[in-house]
């Protein structure tokens, strides 16, 4: 009879184990999953870096470039005034401005900032082509000075259009908003993964089996992240991101492998805890020994 209780009680152990190391599995994956979006996805700075990313701003720079070469040839003069205003450095600057003010909370950019820099080009653009009608001297179908402002005025509207990102708003509402509610879920989830830890480290009299139910859970929450890299692979095979202008698509798909790349580095962090564990459940069960 003391053998049949004994017996019963261990089964329950052990089924209690395998249970709430199932759990375990679910609140680390959780957890992960938690940390990541919270670091990668909501983070304003992370936003502000797809736009600052010198191919982003490049290409950008290289679109608004021909288009300002486009304005010289359809009104007939030379590119000198263009050259000299309209560099990359500008284009940084304004790029830089826009996503820094807006989605990075900095001190030293408003949301307007980039506005301003614009205002700045725009009047440096019209002076550098009146003088450079002036130089060369260009006859022209209006005043000077208001062909000059309507010229550049042209060009600076459309660099404003290519660096104003659509979805501004709700993006920084997603910041916000996300950053809150995720670091009060990862602490949670935090804190229930503790607990069933030590829970299930301490369930029965062999504390190698709970350490070993534990790795298990690390290795669970690892595959997990790998199917999700994959399923992301497979989705970005299988279906074609479409994002205009160009550049912008494919700075986000950037974003992306950088996202799935850290989502590895997680992966791998969970399978090396779980061969310490496994190393450290080894060691115990031969001490029990």
């Amino acid at each position: 009879m003391s053998r049949k209780s004994h017996s019963s009680e261990t089964k329950s152990v052990v089924i209690g184990r395998h249970f709430l190391s199932f759990v375990l599995f679910l609140v680390i994956a959780a957890l992960s999953l938690t940390v990541f979006v919270r670091a990668d996805c909501v983070d304003g700075k992370k936003y502000a870096s797809i736009f600052t990313n010198e191919k982003y701003v490049q290409s950008l720079y290289g679109d608004v470039k021909q288009y300002a070469y486009d304005m010289c040839a359809q009104n007939g003069i030379p590119t000198d005034s263009v050259d000299e205003v309209i560099t990359y450095d500008a284009v940084y600057n304004t790029v830089n401005a826009y996503a820094v003010g807006n989605f990075d909370n900095s001190q030293d950019y408003t949301k307007t900032t980039y506005e301003d820099r614009i205002s700045e080009l725009n009047t440096q653009l019209a002076q550098k082509t009146e003088d450079m009608i002036g130089q060369y001297k260009i006859n022209t179908a209006d005043n000077a000075n208001k062909a000059c402002k309507k010229f550049s005025n042209n060009i600076c509207d459309y660099l404003k259009k290519q660096v104003v990102f659509e979805y501004t708003n709700q993006l920084q509402t997603v910041s916000n908003i996300g950053k809150i509610a995720l670091s009060v879920i990862a602490a949670v989830l935090a804190v229930v993964g503790a607990v069933l830890f030590a829970i299930i480290y301490t369930m029965g009299s062999k504390k190698y089996r709970g350490l070993r139910a534990i790795s298990f859970s690390f290795i669970a929450s690892g595959i997990l992240q790998l199917i999700l890299i994959l399923g992301v692979e497979i989705i970005k095979t299988m279906k074609q991101l479409v994002i205009y202008p160009k550049y912008l698509c494919e700075a986000v798909l950037d974003y992306v492998n950088l996202c799935e790349l850290h989502v590895f580095v997680s992966t791998c962090a969970s399978f090396g805890v779980a061969i310490v564990l496994i190393a450290l459940a080894w060691k115990l069960k031969r001490d029990h020994k």
